[in-house]
C-alpha cells in the first residue's frame, strides 16, 4: 500500500530564522553554499526533512534535529541525498576527460584515476571506457577508477551501473560505438557491461571532512570538476588542499575551467 506524501509546505510557513539555520548546517557539514533565496532554502529543508522522516513535527524544530544526526543517521543521509548538485552525463567535456586519462605517468602498480562528486557515476564510467582505449600504452598495468560523492542515494545508483535512455543520449562524444560495445540494453535503458564495471570503485566520503578521503590512498589523476563551485569560498580552498594530499607525486589534480583559480590561490 502506498502511503500518499505529505503536501510541501509553502516558503513563507518557515520563518526566516529557520532557513538561515538549515544554509549554515549545510555550510558546516558540506562546506557547501546552498543560495539566499527563500524559496530554494524552503525546498531543500522540506526535502531533506521529508527523506528524514521529520515531515510531521513542526519546521522550527527540523534543523536541530539534522544537527544532532550522526553520520551514519538517516537525517545525515537526507542531507547528503537532497542538498548537493547530482547534475552528470557520460563523457562530459569529454577533451578535459581524455586528457587526464592520457596523463596518467608509467609507473609500477595500478593506474588510479579518481573522480570527485561522481553522482550516479557517469565519469567513473566515462574514464573507464577511455582507459580501455589505452591500455596497450600502460604496459599491461592494472587501471581502476574510483568514484566518490557524499550521497549514499547516488552511490546506490552507482553501483548498479544501470541508465535511463535519456542518460544516452544527452552523453557527449565518447569513443567510436562506445554504446555497444560498452552497453547493452536493459529495460528501459542500458546496464554496462561486465568488463567496464569490474573496474569501477565508489566510496562514500565527505571534502569537508578531511578524515573521510584518507583511506582512499593515492591516485595518479584526481578529477574535481564542477563541483567546488557550489561550495562556499574557504571551504573549497581546504577542499582542493586535502584532494593535492590524494595525488601521486608526479600526477595530476584536474578541475573545472571555473575552479581552476583556486589551484593559483594556493601557489
Amino acid at each position: 500500500m502506498n502511503v500518499p506524501r505529505p503536501a510541501p509546505i509553502e516558503p513563507a510557513q518557515v520563518d526566516p530564522a529557520t532557513l538561515a539555520a538549515f544554509g549554515q548546517l549545510v555550510r558546516d557539514r558540506l562546506g557547501l553554499e546552498i543560495g539566499k533565496s527563500r524559496d530554494q532554502l524552503a525546498r531543500k529543508l522540506w526535502s531533506t526533512a521529508l527523506d528524514a522522516g521529520l515531515a510531521e513535527a513542526e519546521p522550527s524544530s527540523w534543523v536541530a534535529v539534522l544537527g544532532r544526526a550522526s553520520p551514519l543517521s538517516r537525517g545525515w543521509a537526507a542531507i547528503a541525498d537532497v542538498v548537493p548538485n547530482h547534475e552528470t552525463s557520460f563523457f562530459r567535456d569529454v577533451e578535459q576527460l581524455q586528457r587526464a586519462v592520457e596523463s596518467v605517468p608509467p609507473g609500477p602498480g595500478a593506474a588510479r584515476l579518481l573522480s570527485v562528486g561522481c553522482s550516479s557515476g557517469e565519469e567513473v564510467f566515462s574514464l573507464v571506457m577511455l582507459l580501455h582505449g589505452r591500455l596497450e600504452a600502460l604496459w599491461g598495468r592494472r587501471a581502476e577508477v574510483w568514484g566518490l560523492d557524499v550521497s549514499p542515494a547516488a552511490l546506490a545508483r552507482a553501483r548498479k551501473g544501470w541508465f535511463p535512455l535519456g542518460a544516452v543520449e544527452r552523453a557527449g562524444a565518447g569513443p567510436e560505438a562506445w554504446q555497444t560495445r560498452f552497453l547493452r540494453p536493459s529495460g528501459e535503458g542500458f546496464v554496462l557491461r561486465e568488463h567496464v564495471r569490474e573496474r569501477a570503485r565508489f566510496h562514500e566520503a565527505n571534502l569537508a571532512l578531511p578524515a573521510s578521503l584518507a583511506v582512499l590512498g593515492q591516485f595518479d589523476v584526481v578529477l574535481c570538476r564542477n563541483v567546488l563551485i557550489h561550495f562556499e569560498p574557504e571551504a573549497a580552498k581546504r577542499a582542493v588542499n586535502s584532494l593535492r594530499t590524494l595525488v601521486k607525486p608526479g600526477g595530476s589534480l584536474v578541475l573545472g575551467a571555473a575552479e581552476a583559480p583556486l589551484l593559483g590561490a594556493l601557489r
